[in-house]
Formats: C-alpha cells, structure tokens, sequence
C-alpha cells in the first residue's frame, strides 16, 4: 500500500500533438512524501524540481523521457528512458548523478540528519547511477539496479 503526498510549488506544461505523437513538457518544482504501509520512506519532505520533455508514441503505447533534469534537494540528476505501456508497464529509465561535493548523498537524508551532515566537508567525487527496468503492473516489479560511491 504506497501513498505518494504531493505539493505542487509551481508547474507549468505545454502539449503539442501530431496524428501518431503526443510531445509535453513540463517544468514543475514540488514537496513529496511517500508512504509505504502508513510509514514514511526516506522520501519524506524532499523538495523536487523537475524539468521534462516527453514523447508518446500513439501507435506503439510507449512514453520516452527525452534527457531530462530532476533537482532533489540541492542535487541534480540527469534522467532518460523510456515506459511501454502497452507492455504491462515495462520500464527502461536511467539516472545519472555526480558532483564534486555532498549534496548528492545529502539529497537522500532524513531531514532530521542533514543539518549534522552538513558541516562536514569533502575533497572527492560523489557519483549516483541507477536503472529501473522490466514491468511494474499486474503483479510484476522492476528491477531496481543502483550504483553510488
């Protein structure tokens, strides 16, 4: 049982269309929490910006995520990919993260560690890759494949 809380900050999207394409966009920046089983995940108070091109194929019921920026706190992903919809939700999305400093790993702390995290400073590179892939309706779950050092 997932709930997904969202606050909408700001967004602003447009939709152009075509016989067989469906193209938006969307720039939209929000506050979200996730709750799984009534409980809180690690998502909890996370500050998003995201900033999206999308392409629906009519014909083939499949969404591709053109290169996009998602902005979780003070770090930034880049994100890519694609969902088939027409294929129990078949997944294929990437994202990629790297900086020189810790606001990737402080991105996915409890808000009640950050302020603590924050005063310490680091001389390496912090880098983030995960891949969701394979279906995700009707009793399948993707894989979840993430690499971060």
């Amino acid at each position: 049982n997932v709930l997904l809380e969202t606050f909408i900050e700001n967004a602003v999207s447009t939709f152009k269309s075509s016989e067989d394409h469906v193209y938006v966009s969307l720039d939209s920046r929000f506050l979200l929490n996730v709750m799984v089983d009534g409980d809180t995940t690690f998502i909890k108070h996370k500050h998003f910006d995201v900033q999206t091109e999308l392409d629906y194929l009519a014909t083939e019921q499949k969404l591709i995520i053109q290169p996009s920026e998602v902005k979780l706190e003070q770090a930034l992903f880049k994100m890519d990919g694609s969902i088939d919809l027409d294929d129990d939700m078949n997944l294929d999305i990437n994202f990629h993260g790297n900086k020189p400093n810790f606001n990737l790993f402080l991105a996915f702390a409890p808000e009640e560690l950050a302020p603590a995290l924050q005063r310490y400073e680091n001389a390496g590179k912090i880098f983030f890759e995960a891949k969701l892939t394979g279906k995700s309706i009707n009793g399948h779950n993707p894989l979840i494949e993430a690499d971060f050092g």
